[in-house]
């Protein structure tokens, strides 16, 4: 999904709850099977309009996770898929 394509989901999931104010865009995970980290770029979308891209280490059991999470202002999660 590339960066607009993000922010315009982003809005569309705020949309439809008023506690979200993060949400969280990963970008793939892989299979824990390598002592080295594998480092990918997820996107940080705040409802004020600030976007913010950070790093985070891929690896989880099987390689699933979501593709992204939404976080109420004190950072609980509340949605996810």
């Amino acid at each position: 999904m590339k960066r607009d394509e993000m922010i315009e989901k982003a809005k569309e999931i705020m949309a439809t709850d008023d506690r979200i104010e993060i949400i969280r865009f990963y970008n793939g995970f892989v299979a824990n099977s390598y002592k080295w980290p594998c480092l990918r770029e997820f996107l940080e979308v705040y409802r004020s309009g600030k976007v913010i891209p950070g790093r985070y280490d891929a690896k989880r059991s099987y390689g699933k996770g979501p593709r992204w999470v939404a976080f109420s202002k004190k950072r609980g999660r509340l949605q996810s898929a």
